[in-house]
Parts: C-alpha cells; sequence; structure tokens
C-alpha cells in the first residue's frame, strides 16, 4: 500500500498539490511538508485536502518495533519451563514470609541496575518450595516486558535440550544454544544442581558462567553453598559469583515449603 508520502510524489509530476509549508521534524530532523491537494474522487470529489508528508520516524518505530519482536522471539525459543510455573510472574509471586519479601525486594534491586547499566547477577539458594524458580520466571517474563532478551532453562533439562540438537535432521544446532546463552540480555539457570552429575554436565555449566561473566545472570539452586563446593569445581563457583555482593545472595533458610507451609499453620497456632 502507498503511503500519503509515495502518493503526493505522484501527484508532483501531475502538479496536482500545492506545498503550503515546509519544516523539519524535531526528532528525525527529516524535511516534511505540508500538501494541499484535492480529492480526486467518491462523495467529496473536489474538496481541498491537507495533508502532511512522513518522516523517518514512524519508519523508524516500525523497524525498532520489528526487530525488538524478532530478538525476544529467537531467545523464547530456547526456553524451558515446568508447566507447573508457567503462569509465574513478579506480579503474582505471594511473597507473604520475611524471606520472600526480602527476596523480591533483591529481584526489584536486580532490576534498578540493570536499567542502570551496573553488573546485575543474583543467586537465590535455600531448599525447594521457596518460590525460587517462580521469581526467577517472572524475572525473565519482566526482563521481556522491558525489551530484553531474556532465556530461562531449567538446569535438569539442558543435557536433553543440547543432546536434541545432535543429527543432521534439526534446525538447532548447538553452536545457536551456546551462542543465545552468551548473547542474551539475561540468562536464568533454574535449579541448579538437580541435574544428573557428569563431567560433561559439568564442563557445559562451567563454559555457559564463564561466557557470562559481567553480564546479568539469576540462578536458583536447593544447594547450601557448601554443598556447592562438594559438588562443583571452586573455579565453576567462583564464575558463579563473580561480580557479586552480599546483597546478591538471597537465602531461603525456612525447611518448609510454602506449598506445605498451610499444613503446618494449626500445629504452630497450639
Amino acid at each position: 500500500m502507498k503511503s500519503f508520502k509515495d502518493a503526493a510524489s505522484q501527484f508532483a509530476g501531475l502538479g496536482g498539490y500545492e506545498v503550503l509549508t515546509t519544516f523539519s521534524c524535531i526528532r528525525c530532523r527529516a524535511v516534511q511538508k505540508k500538501i494541499k491537494t484535492v480529492i480526486m474522487g467518491g462523495p467529496n470529489k473536489g474538496q481541498p485536502l491537507i495533508e502532511t508528508t512522513e518522516c523517518h520516524c514512524r519508519l523508524s518505530r516500525e523497524t525498532a518495533a520489528a526487530a525488538k519482536a524478532a530478538k525476544l522471539k529467537h531467545f523464547k525459543k530456547h526456553w524451558t519451563v515446568n508447566p507447573s510455573i508457567k503462569d509465574a510472574t513478579l506480579f503474582n509471586f505471594e511473597g507473604r514470609t520475611e524471606e520472600g519479601k526480602r527476596a523480591f525486594s533483591g529481584v526489584q534491586w536486580f532490576f534498578e541496575k540493570l536499567k542502570d547499566g551496573e553488573k546485575a547477577r543474583l543467586v537465590m539458594m535455600g531448599t525447594s518450595g521457596q518460590g525460587k524458580s517462580h521469581l526467577a520466571l517472572g524475572a525473565a517474563k519482566y526482563a521481556e516486558q522491558l525489551g530484553k532478551g531474556a532465556i530461562f532453562i531449567e538446569v535438569p533439562t539442558l543435557k536433553q535440550l543440547l543432546q536434541s540438537t545432535f543429527g543432521n535432521d534439526t534446525d538447532l544446532k548447538q553452536i545457536d544454544i551456546f551462542r543465545a546463552f552468551r548473547e542474551c540480555d539475561l540468562l536464568v539457570l533454574d535449579d541448579l544442581g538437580s541435574e544428573k552429575e557428569g563431567e560433561w554436565i559439568d564442563e557445559v555449566l562451567f563454559n555457559i558462567l564463564n561466557d557470562r561473566l559481567s553480564k546479568p545472570l539469576i540462578i536458583t539452586t536447593n544447594l547450601s553453598m557448601n554443598e556447592l563446593y562438594q559438588r562443583y569445581h571452586p573455579r565453576m563457583i567462583d564464575r558463579m559469583f563473580e561480580g557479586m555482593g552480599k546483597e546478591d545472595l538471597i537465602k531461603f533458610k525456612s525447611d518448609k515449603s510454602y506449598r506445605m507451609r498451610k499444613f503446618f499453620e494449626d500445629d504452630e497456632d497450639e
């Protein structure tokens, strides 16, 4: 479909318009014209029509929007999310405990640093069922709302994801996955430590963490700090906590999951 600018150019060869004024767009500085033409047909035939030629702003906005959509779609295809938390967002997180409130504040602080271009890294540590994965997935979704390319990966599924690239009949190659992990604006590694132990997967995780040095990263794990050192090589732990301060480590100390906590409320009241 022709734009008005195209139509006006066509009329120019026919002498079919009058330039009323010329000015520059205050944003893109492109020259624009206010043009008077005559309606060529229909019930208003012969009536004057005043229009303004387009500048580059609309095209730039459309190009930027298309690029943003393509970027989000590109990284989204690498996500692995457990169906039980697929609807999780930061806005439906029920952080009723002090630990939950502190964790939510930690995520807020993470995004403040992300917006300011500072090192944004966060590790949430504690027993299962505390809401760590909920917050991590919510953070990935919120990053997308900010126009950031985010990837959410459940670490136990990482080996299966990479193995799915084996063979010649797949469009997705292992090199594409590693490049996406390296280039995305935010990488979330959920449930680190729950994957099956093995030298191969440990090396994969080390390479991923090494590629994310100084880049935004969120990790959740059910392991304590001592258990992390028992499970992984110290060089990998060093990559995990690179550039982090104490405020970037959130520890959940409760031994009851939020799913089960309601069953203990009556006992605590007695």
